[in-house]
């Protein structure tokens, strides 16, 4: 994934967008050879990336009377955090990781 050799510190949004294209690869892999169509497994794979970007946006859980949502995090292999700049919405980056995923297989979609 050479789109990712950035020529400046990433940020927490370049790191998540990364992740959405990984997770679109991850997706992706696990459905073929399920006997799917190519536009099967696109389809899904949006479904899924683009709900889980959403549960990050948007979601909330609630354990042992507390409420909590979910984040999004980073770390070094040193284990420095990479702090949060700025605010985005995953889910907007989400179905556009996905076609990336799907054009480094195949060319041109």
């Amino acid at each position: 994934m050479g789109r990712w050799d950035l020529d400046r510190k990433p940020t927490h949004e370049d790191l998540s967008m990364a992740f959405l294209e990984l997770a679109s690869t991850q997706v992706k892999s696990a459905m073929q050879g399920e006997n799917l169509s190519d536009e099967r497994i696109k389809s899904l794979t949006e479904n899924v990336v683009f709900s889980l970007a959403m549960m990050f946006d948007q979601g909330k859980l609630r354990v042992s009377g507390q409420r909590y949502r979910p984040a999004l995090t980073f770390k070094t292999e040193l284990g420095d955090p990479v702090l949060v700049s700025g605010s985005f919405d995953l889910h907007d980056y989400a179905l556009g990781m996905v076609e990336l995923a799907f054009e480094d297989e195949g060319g041109d979609e």
